[in-house]
């Protein structure tokens, strides 16, 4: 099952006059809660962006899931492994083993607590230091 990680909001441009019924805003608030019942269901999940369109916005929404009850190893599992097994692609993605394609990120702290920083990316053939972010990073090729 895939779960959506745009979670439904009030429009920024909405009639401020337009008072949302009781069923919207309890399905607003109730949306993060999805991904901590498939865990506690054991049902295999995996994580999508929806409509995000800022990648700075996916690592917020999935706190939003752990905030709701989904624990941590679960929300890496739904952007990792758990995806590469939904799309039958785990043999060469999705974990850290020998064999496989991976980018690994080295954080200073719990990935998704906000104050976290990337300190540096890596991945086959190459890596990327983060300096204050990763946009201004030095990048460097495997030798």
């Amino acid at each position: 099952m895939l779960v959506d990680l745009k979670w439904p909001e009030a429009a920024k441009d909405g009639d401020p006059e337009d008072v949302p019924s009781w069923r919207t805003l309890r399905y607003r608030d109730r949306r993060a809660v999805v991904a901590a019942a498939l865990e506690k269901a054991g049902v295999k999940f995996a994580f999508y962006s929806g409509g995000i369109t800022a990648a700075n916005d996916i690592l917020p929404a999935v706190k939003k899931s752990i905030d709701a009850g989904l624990s941590p190893d679960a929300a890496l599992r739904a952007l990792t492994l758990s995806t590469a097994e939904i799309f039958g692609v785990a043999d060469v993605l999705g974990s850290i083993e020998k064999g496989k394609i991976a980018n690994l990120v080295v954080t200073d702290g719990d990935l998704f607590d906000k104050k976290t920083k990337v300190k540096m990316v890596l991945w086959t053939g190459g890596s990327l230091k983060c300096a204050n972010r990763c946009g201004q990073a030095s990048r460097r090729r495997a030798t």
